[in-house]
């Protein structure tokens, strides 16, 4: 399943199984003090810090991750180590 109607479709059928993080002042302070280039990222790579059991980030802007010392994830990429995951 790949491309945008098939990420929607794959998001509305499994969306159940992916933690969707809130953002709070602490991780737009954190963000603000982040050593990556783009705030906006910063605050992503925060939130992912404060989960448990975080397998990875799901991104289309894979270049702007680089520095994350958390796995990144493609959306397709993450739609195949999903499926992967629940055959297992």
């Amino acid at each position: 399943v790949c491309g945008e109607e098939g990420v929607r479709k794959w998001r509305s059928e499994f969306g159940e199984r992916i933690e969707i993080i809130s953002v709070d002042k602490i991780i737009l302070q954190k963000g603000l003090k982040s050593i990556h280039k783009d705030y906006e990222d910063a605050v992503q790579i925060f939130c992912a810090h404060k989960t448990e059991n975080l397998t990875g980030i799901i991104t289309r802007d894979m270049k702007d991750f680089s520095t994350s010392e958390i796995s990144v994830f493609a959306p397709d990429e993450a739609i195949i180590y999903i499926n992967k995951k629940l055959k297992s």
